[in-house]
């Protein structure tokens, strides 16, 4: 098996009226993130609010594929949700309730969970008409919309959040972090060390999934120490208790990061974020 795929992230901003309102326009933030892969015959597009919930359920899908054959042409359906649970950690659960879903083959919504803006739903059925870039399905749906009636005026900004090229031999991905100060990239090589082992290549992908999220929950954890020590909150308010949630699920991920990386022959480059110090860090 074969993976080259990368996790687009991705923030539409829209300016939307229809007949039935008064002239003031709705004003909508609808950020989401997207990921394609290729199994054999079947293209397979992820959208999802969070971009490490994307990643693992990319790598959920990609293990049913390899487990049981075809997803999209087999007679027993895809027990979906029970993939989309186990992409969702137990602090996404608690803290993310607006995490959503949304799968697609050949512009047709496979399975969705959660709530979302049905302008995915278009883009998706309109990129899948054609060859054109995928940009230019994104202008096509704002042009079906005009035609159903309603108005849109859209911003649309996105950038690359991760590239993974994962083989049965070896991967390689390159990790894009955004914070609040700066972004940073890093890159890691991974092969099994046991000799004639195979990689196994969703959890290659769960480890791009741990930096994702570890690096999310950081920010979170250091903006809350922050606003602790300047008297902004105090120590016991929900705000407090979720960043120690946070930071527990950071020592897991930590943890699990640690647990690849004594499997695999890893080699970073530059060295692997290292949490502590973003969360230690001072916000400008």
């Amino acid at each position: 098996m074969n993976i080259d795929t990368s996790l687009l992230r991705e923030k539409f901003i829209i300016n939307e009226k229809n007949a039935h309102q008064e002239a003031r326009p709705l004003n909508l933030k609808c950020p989401s993130t997207r990921m394609a892969i290729e199994l054999q015959s079947e293209e397979i597009i992820v959208r999802s609010y969070n971009m490490h919930s994307c990643v693992r359920m990319v790598a959920q899908i990609i293990a049913e594929h390899k487990k049981n054959g075809n997803i999209m042409s087999r007679q027993k359906k895809v027990g979906w949700t029970k993939l989309w649970s186990e992409s969702l950690s137990p602090y996404d659960k608690i803290y993310n309730p607006n995490d959503w879903v949304a799968i697609y083959n050949k512009g047709k919504l496979a399975f969705s969970s959660g709530k979302y803006h049905q302008l995915f739903d278009v883009i998706e059925k309109c990129d899948a008409i054609g060859d054109a870039p995928y940009e230019d399905s994104i202008k096509l749906a704002k042009d079906y919309f005009a035609k159903a009636g309603t108005e849109i005026k859209m911003t649309y900004d996105s950038n690359v959040a991760l590239v993974a090229v994962l083989s049965d031999n070896n991967g390689r991905c390159s990790v894009v972090l955004r914070g609040a100060d700066k972004t940073t990239t890093f890159n890691y090589a991974l092969r099994p060390i046991a000799a004639g082992r195979t990689l196994d290549i969703p959890q290659g992908l769960r480890h791009a999934a741990s930096f994702l999220e570890a690096v999310q929950l950081s920010y979170i954890v250091r903006e809350n120490n922050n606003k602790t020590n300047q008297g902004i909150i105090k120590q016991h308010n929900e705000k407090a208790k979720q960043a120690a949630k946070a930071l527990e699920r950071i020592e897991l991920l930590d943890n699990k990061i640690s647990t690849i990386e004594h499997l695999h022959d890893i080699q970073y480059r530059p060295e692997r974020p290292n949490f502590s110090r973003i969360m230690a860090r001072p916000r400008n």
